[in-house]
Order: C-alpha cells, then structure tokens, then sequence
C-alpha cells in the first residue's frame, strides 16, 4: 500500500470544502483517499477555465469594434491619461464620456463628441466631476480576453522564427521605404 504523507495541507483544506476532506489537515493518509480529494480539487479548478466558444465571442466582440481614431488627449484620472470620448463612471453610476480633465476635475458629456450645452441640461447632458469620484470603464470582452491570457507565455516556435526571417529578406512593396537602417549617402566621417 502506498502511504501518502500531506506536505502543504493547508493549502489542500483551502481549496477544498470540508466534505472533500474528512482528514484532519497535516495527518498521515493511507490508501486512495488523498487522491479522490486532489482529484475533486482539480474538477473545481477547471470549471472556472473559459469555453472556446466563449473566448471565440469576445474575439469576435473585439474584432468589430472600429480601429482606434486618433486621440485628443487631455489631464490625468487618477493614474490613467484622459482623452476626449473616454467611457467613464460617474458618481451616480451613470455612464458618460469624458471631454476634458484638468487640476483634478472631469467634464463629462452624455454623448460621445456631444456638445456641452446650456445650462438646462447640466447634469443631464454635461457636467464637471471630481476626479478621485470618476471610474473608467472597461470593454469587457478585453477584460475577459485579458484573464485569459494573464500568466500564459507564448510558446517558441521555430516555424514562426524561419517565416519571419523569410519575411524580413523579402524586397519592400513598391512605393515603401526600404527594410533595414538606412545607408550612408555621404563620405564617413573621421
């Protein structure tokens, strides 16, 4: 019989429900049990993984959103550099675009480009804000895409390294610039 000896059962417990775990954290187990509990653990990570099909979506979800225009940009929002257009939480939960930021206040229009107005549609059309009340909004299929990624290294490929380097030995298209630094149209210098 093979005897199984817990190292970290803290962590075991942690992860699992106590119904999983009928052994007192840090005991000795003999036999199978162990591993029906590791098992169960496992089961439970994995179902929180994304499906294809779900990651497909997002992909596609980020795919039609048109390319990035050219942005005006403005103050600051905390740590991240306002623009114009910028979707932002107000206060009231509310969301808005953000037409200007500075020294530490926020205008906001209801729509995006949206004029400022008169002074009838304050607060429902425009406004000013603090900036430290503002939240920025987050397109959530980059959000999800994005977890998907997050501690995931690309793996080497050699067939990706030769295309490349096929690629890079190719004469530009014609109208572009040449590949590579430029050369030295005149004499060297001393």
């Amino acid at each position: 019989m093979a005897c199984v000896e817990a190292v970290s059962a803290g962590s075991l417990s942690d992860k699992c429900s106590p119904t999983e775990t009928d052994y007192p954290s840090g005991a000795k187990v003999v036999g199978g049990d162990v591993v029906h509990a590791v098992s169960a653990c496992a089961r439970k990570q994995t179902e929180s993984v994304l499906s294809p099909e779900v990651v497909s979506r997002a992909a596609a979800a980020l795919a039609r959103l048109p390319r990035r225009k050219k942005r005006r940009w403005s103050g600051w929002i905390g740590t991240t550099r306002a623009y114009r257009n910028l979707p932002i939480r107000l206060p009231d939960g509310r969301e808005a675009y953000a037409f200007a930021a500075r020294r530490g206040k926020v205008l906001f229009t209801s729509q995006p480009d949206g004029p400022i107005g008169s002074l009838e549609g304050i607060w429902r059309d425009w406004g000013v804000v603090r900036a430290s009340q503002v939240g920025l909004l987050k397109n959530e299929a980059a959000l999800l895409l994005g977890r998907a990624k997050r501690g995931r290294t690309e793996r080497r490929s050699i067939t990706k390294m030769l295309a490349a380097r096929r690629n890079a030995r190719r004469p530009p298209r014609k109208g572009r610039r040449p590949r590579g630094r430029p050369r030295r149209t005149g004499q060297s210098s001393p």
